[in-house]
């Protein structure tokens, strides 16, 4: 198998934070930090180091640094997390959360509404 660039890890890794997640945002490091807990702490970590080892490719000094193996072990470890995530069921979730709270908004004020009129002595 091919070595891939920490370019095109870093730039997969983007894209699928802007596919999976809805993350906007110009490089790896500025849509990580706008994804913020949506992702795990262990993966934005793992992120962050891609895109720490991205910034380091580009310079030739630092660029010896770069443990490639240790960074492919990242990198797949953070792909397989976001290949994982479904965004038709997070907006699902979402909503069925939103509509929840409505809900349990709705039963407290007809409990409130019932309890009133009980007081008042109208039930």
């Amino acid at each position: 198998m091919a070595q891939r660039s920490v370019a095109d890890m870093a730039e997969e890794i983007s894209d699928l934070l802007g596919a999976r997640l809805g993350v906007r945002g110009e490089g790896l490091e500025e849509r990580i930090a706008r994804a913020g807990r949506r992702l795990p702490a262990r993966i934005r970590a793992r992120a962050l180091e891609i895109a720490e080892a991205e910034t380091c490719s580009r310079n030739p000094r630092l660029a010896c640094r770069i443990d490639p193996v240790s960074l492919e072990r990242t990198y797949r470890e953070v792909a397989a997390h976001l290949r994982r995530i479904d965004p038709v069921e997070r907006r699902i979730g979402a909503l069925l959360s939103i509509l929840a709270s409505i809900a349990l908004g709705l039963i407290l004020l007809f409990a409130l509404f019932v309890a009133v009129n009980v007081w008042r002595g109208s039930l």
